[in-house]
């Protein structure tokens, strides 16, 4: 009877290693799951964030355009309405001046004169009530 109960014993040690060898290894396949989940959620933030980086700078390479463009009409003698130049202040100028504070590295130069120029016939059309 002890011979049986030995065997048992021995049978049941057997199968309680081969179930916990087999529930590491789950363990270690969820593990590598999860790994390369967080790797591609990962990637993906990285690749949203770039996309969102692209996209701002884009926005500001625009804004700087349409302030050219202003500028280069304010200095041909096109005369505005109220409403164009504070589009162009609050939209384009303050996005683009917003835009190069947070990023030094982004060349501003190229639009300070005409953001003064702009600024300076809108306060002119503001005193003078000149706006088209």
């Amino acid at each position: 009877m002890e011979a049986v109960w030995t065997a048992l014993i021995a049978l049941a040690s057997a199968v309680i290693v081969k179930l916990l060898d087999w529930l590491l290894a789950k363990r270690s396949e969820k593990k590598g799951a999860m790994a390369k989940l967080t790797d591609k959620v990962d990637d993906i933030a990285k690749s949203l964030h770039n996309h969102i980086k692209e996209d701002q700078e884009s926005k500001a390479i625009e804004a700087r355009q349409r302030i050219l463009r202003a500028d280069d009409e304010i200095r041909h003698g096109v005369l505005h309405s109220k409403e164009f130049f504070d589009s162009v202040l609050q939209d384009d100028i303050k996005y683009y001046q917003d835009y190069c504070n947070a990023h030094p590295e982004f060349p501003n130069a190229v639009a300070l004169s005409a953001i003064q120029n702009i600024l300076r016939v809108y306060e002119k059309c503001k005193a003078e009530n000149s706006f088209l």
